[in-house]
């Protein structure tokens, strides 16, 4: 990989831990939510983890293109 596509990449991947740990605060929310018996918190629960898991892949796979 070239210096410029592996800094992007870096980049990349720096922005997109920063949005996992976002969902993270996301999930709690959710958790307090079904906890309190809220009737959406399947849903946003559901989206929440659906996203996270899709940028977990990301950032996997940037760490495979880097190592």
């Amino acid at each position: 990989v070239n210096q410029e596509l592996r800094e992007q990449l870096i980049a990349t991947r720096e922005a997109l831990t920063a949005r996992l740990d976002t969902m993270q605060k996301e999930l709690r929310a959710g958790w307090k939510q079904w906890d309190s018996g809220h009737p959406e918190a399947t849903a946003l629960m559901v989206d929440v983890l659906n996203r996270r898991g899709y940028l977990r892949n990301l950032v996997r796979d940037i760490n495979e293109v880097l190592n």
